[in-house]
């Protein structure tokens, strides 16, 4: 059995991308920040926690110059294969928030972080995209270290989050068990 074989496949509009069983799958909250992506031809955009690679693929075939990181491996190798089947090219590399990217800025942060309260640890990959609100407060602490001067973020939080990020809603959806944000914030 092959690594495509263990993967499923989840549509965008007319695209398609390759998710793996250990990688979160692209919906609600992935969507709101794909619905209003707008990026301008040579920016530097740093897709974070990237799973499959859907933003930074977005952004590519918008013109960006992409890096998407991830701290699961599976979903670094899923953003490898979508970007290639999608033919657009992204550096996908493997790490937890900023550390794949140290001293690097970027002129957009896409960041669809996990945001639920999860006391205890992840056991398998996959559950490293939902545990842990306290991911999303170190993203706080360390975005505007890695923008440009003019440089935004594009931050989804939900109202399960307990966690203020403040910013601009850009845009807001209403599911069965919560509510979505999606926040730009500034340097």
């Amino acid at each position: 059995m092959t690594f495509l074989d263990e993967c499923k496949k989840v549509p965008y509009k007319d695209i398609w991308f390759y998710v793996h069983e250990q990688v979160y799958e692209p919906r609600e909250d992935s969507f709101l920040i794909a619905d209003n992506l707008k990026v301008d031809k040579g920016e530097r955009v740093l897709d974070l926690g990237a799973g499959c690679g859907i933003l930074g693929i977005l952004a590519a075939k918008q013109g960006a110059e992409v890096v998407a990181t991830d701290i699961n491996p599976y979903a670094v190798r899923c953003a490898r294969i979508n970007a290639e089947m999608q033919k657009v090219k992204i550096d996908a590399r493997q790490g937890f928030l900023f550390e794949p990217v140290q001293n690097e800025k970027f002129d957009l942060i896409l960041f669809n972080p996990p945001y639920l309260k999860v006391k205890e640890k992840p056991k398998e990959w996959i559950d490293y995209s939902y545990s842990s609100s306290e991911t999303l407060n170190k993203f706080l602490q360390q975005y505007k270290a890695h923008l440009t001067q003019n440089g935004r973020a594009l931050v989804i939080n939900s109202s399960l989050s307990g966690i203020e990020v403040k910013g601009k809603i850009l845009d807001k959806k209403k599911l069965p068990f919560e509510e979505i944000f999606l926040v730009e914030l500034e340097r």
